[in-house]
């Protein structure tokens, strides 16, 4: 059965008035179409160029789409004939089928199936931020006017221009482009050393992440006493936002996630103890009168959560393990904590206003200021690290395998001097 290949543009424009490119597969003059995932003006392209020229150079990036165009059509033909070696009937519907279905080496696509299994297997919160992560990545391809890239696309060049784009349109901070950079090699890394999908050239052997570094904004006790100084209406929404800020504080920077699902089940013996929802860790940290007193505020209901800030209809499912939710459930607790946390901001930006503290005011920004203030004490980075729980450092790991409880509890006395 003889079987030709040939290029059209999809008559309907896209929004961006550029036009799909398809694969026309025929077959005893009988066509199946399928995309190629690559759109170009219409004045763009020529159908009846040369082959491999089907992109006029008025494209900027014509070599490299018609590159790509090539790469497409020999992997349909390559799927024909894997499918006569099977002894499978090598019909223009079973190429189509074999080329969707069959192995590729696009990065995007890898990328796309990982995130479908964090949406089964893991928080709302990672599924969330890679999604998002991916939508801006086939933007920037798209700006490029690229359909595509391959585990082999990924070097040096390719993250440098990447990291331009974040910052020059998006507006990204240094931080910013550095979680980009992480997911994208953390995902490579899932193909390059565990899966061994891709076995060419790393590109973050030279290009390093963690080069970037980013400016925490931190609070000195002085600021710490300006908050707590704070002549606030007893009661009020910027009152009760100024005890969760200082609990936070008062219990090694407890994150803002972590505090709004706490219940009096977590306060033993004059002491605080959870597990981590970022890192799973078991936490314990020695309550110091300061927070006690602040817990004495809501000490008149010991039901549902300590705190009044996430709905009471929340709490069955805060109390699940995270592998028993559902992803609706994760879903509806992730975007109430997410919702409730802009809230406290724009309550902790009021009270950064009334005490004129310089620096910007954020619930996150606890944490930095509690390592800040234990370093001006000459606290060990071991003690203070083991107290931040930074479990995802290999250093930090290191450092909690010898750290006693005890230890942890003089650095925090340091608070109180």
């Amino acid at each position: 059965m003889n079987t030709t290949y040939k290029l059209e543009l999809n008559n309907k424009p896209k929004q961006d008035s550029t036009h799909n490119i398809l694969l026309r597969i025929t077959q005893s003059r009988k066509h199946t179409r399928i995309s190629t995932g690559i759109s170009v003006f219409k004045e763009e392209f020529n159908k009846k160029a040369e082959y491999g020229k089907w992109i006029r150079k008025n494209c900027i990036h014509h070599k490299a789409l018609n590159d790509q165009l090539v790469d497409i059509i020999q992997k349909a033909r390559n799927s024909e004939n894997e499918l006569g070696k099977n002894q499978q009937s090598a019909t223009r519907n079973n190429i189509k089928q074999n080329l969707k279905s069959g192995n590729t080496e696009s990065f995007i696509e890898y990328y796309s199936h990982k995130i479908e299994s964090f949406y089964k297997s893991k928080s709302y919160y990672t599924y969330i931020g890679h999604k998002t992560k991916l939508d801006v990545l086939n933007e920037y391809l798209q700006s490029e006017r690229l359909a595509d890239i391959t585990f082999r696309d990924i070097d040096e060049a390719f993250l440098s221009d990447f990291s331009s784009y974040l910052r020059s349109s998006r507006y990204s901070n240094d931080n910013t482009v550095k979680s980009y950079m992480k997911s994208i090699r953390a995902v490579f890394y899932m193909a390059y050393k565990k899966e061994r999908i891709y076995q060419g050239v790393n590109p973050f052997i030279n290009y390093t992440v963690g080069s970037i570094k980013g400016n925490k904004q931190k609070l000195d006790l002085t600021d710490i006493k300006l908050i707590n100084d704070a002549e606030l209406k007893p009661e009020s929404q910027q009152w009760h936002t100024r005890n969760y800020f200082l609990f936070s504080f008062y219990t090694a920077g407890t994150r803002v996630a972590d505090l709004m699902q706490l219940t009096w089940a977590n306060i033993k013996n004059g002491r605080l103890m959870y597990q981590a929802g970022k890192t799973d860790k078991q936490t314990d940290i020695l309550l110091l009168p300061e927070a006690l007193q602040i817990l004495q505020h809501y000490s008149n209901n010991k039901q549902g959560f300590i705190f009044p800030i996430l709905d009471s209809r929340l709490f069955e499912i805060s109390q699940k393990p995270e592998h028993k939710r559902t992803f609706d459930e994760r879903e509806l607790l992730c975007e109430a904590i997410k919702k409730k946390t802009a809230l406290l901001n724009i309550y902790l930006k009021k009270i950064q206003k009334k005490t004129g503290i310089t620096v910007s005011l954020s619930n996150h920004i606890s944490r930095h200021s509690f390592a800040n203030i234990l370093m001006q004490k000459n606290i060990p980075v071991s003690k203070i690290q083991g107290l931040l729980r930074h479990s995802s450092m290999t250093m930090t790991e290191n450092y909690l395998k010898e750290l006693q409880s005890v230890e942890c509890d003089e650095a925090m006395y340091v608070l109180q001097q």
